[in-house]
């Protein structure tokens, strides 16, 4: 699902874009680790969710260092305890996504 930017300026069309594929890369790494529906995922939190026990939560942010070629900090891992916290903590590391 791409989305129609050709009333964006270049810039903005560029920056959009990319934020809307982060975001498509983030919401496939919890797809792949808890094999979830997307339509499930932004609700999902660390233990209010079956799928997300401690050895998921350490998948997921193996899945989410791979994918988005970074690692992250001990304390970040402690506090990824939501899909929204997530998204937070991404941005320490210059990653920003778009909501879709």
């Amino acid at each position: 699902m791409e989305a129609d930017y050709k009333f964006l300026p270049e810039t903005s069309h560029r920056m959009r874009k990319d934020t809307v594929i982060m975001m498509e890369r983030y919401i496939a790494a919890f797809q792949k680790i808890f094999e979830v529906e997307k339509e499930k995922i932004r609700e999902m939190e660390y233990k209010k969710n079956e799928e997300w026990d401690s050895i998921g939560h350490m998948e997921l942010m193996t899945e989410i260092e791979e994918s988005f070629k970074i690692f992250l900090e001990t304390e970040d891992i402690v506090e990824f305890t939501s899909f929204q916290k997530g998204i937070e903590i991404l941005k320490k590391y210059g990653i920003t996504v778009a909501d879709l």
